[in-house]
């Protein structure tokens, strides 16, 4: 079951980060794989963690819930953010030759729980987070912080919702590791947290972090 929901929604949780069962998110989550590498300042000097992987949560598990039913409805994974959202998305990859017809084919690889220190530095922080997805290094992909206040808003007779606030950063793949015991391959993604995704963090109840990506190539057959 979680493979089959895992292709047909492109979402895609490698090496069991998400297990479905009857419906529901198991407390797995890319969250227990993920490691921090490195975090910096805006000048590249070295500081304490920041952002760090956080418990998974009621928020953001009903999220991903969301996000799979969409997509699995036939939607794109970038169809299920509010047009802002997606306009955003499109300025911080930067390409001026993208438009929002050219992200229905990208994927959701990673959704995790991130917590928040009280640094009260000025400036953007970058965090080079260890992802289990193996990306490719010159891929292009966004990071999406979502931050919670903790309201509900009702989305049908009966059925409520969290409130997400969404907003877009600039991710970039800087390194791929593989592991030399098991094989497997994971990578270095640089999110730079900017001090407003920073302060909203720090007020929020709960926040999550989907990366979204374009497909890569298939590999030419020999």
């Amino acid at each position: 079951m979680k493979k089959f929901l895992s292709i047909l929604i492109a979402v895609v949780l490698m090496l069991s980060m998400v297990a479905f069962a009857e419906g529901t998110v198991s407390s797995k989550t890319t969250t227990d794989l993920i490691t921090v590498a490195t975090t910096t300042d805006a000048d590249g000097n070295p500081i304490d963690p920041v952002v760090t992987p956080g418990k998974d949560t009621m928020m953001g598990n009903e999220e991903l819930e969301k996000i799979i039913e969409h997509v699995s409805e036939g939607n794109s994974a970038v169809s299920y953010f509010d047009e802002d959202t997606q306009k955003g998305i499109l300025e911080t990859v930067g390409d001026d030759t993208l438009t929002l017809e050219d992200l229905a084919n990208w994927n959701i690889n990673e959704f995790f729980s991130v917590d928040v220190s009280d640094y009260s530095g000025e400036g953007d922080v970058i965090v080079g987070m260890e992802l289990v997805t193996p990306f490719e290094i010159g891929q292009k992909i966004v990071a999406l912080l979502g931050t919670y206040d903790g309201t509900r808003t009702e989305v049908a007779d009966n059925e409520f919702a969290f409130n997400v606030n969404w907003m877009p950063l600039k991710a970039e793949v800087v390194d791929n590791v593989t592991d030399p015991e098991t094989g497997d391959t994971k990578s270095i993604v640089e999110i730079t947290y900017t001090a407003e995704a920073i302060k909203a963090m720090q007020e929020s109840v709960a926040n999550v972090m989907a990366i979204l990506s374009e497909p890569t190539e298939p590999a030419a057959a020999e």
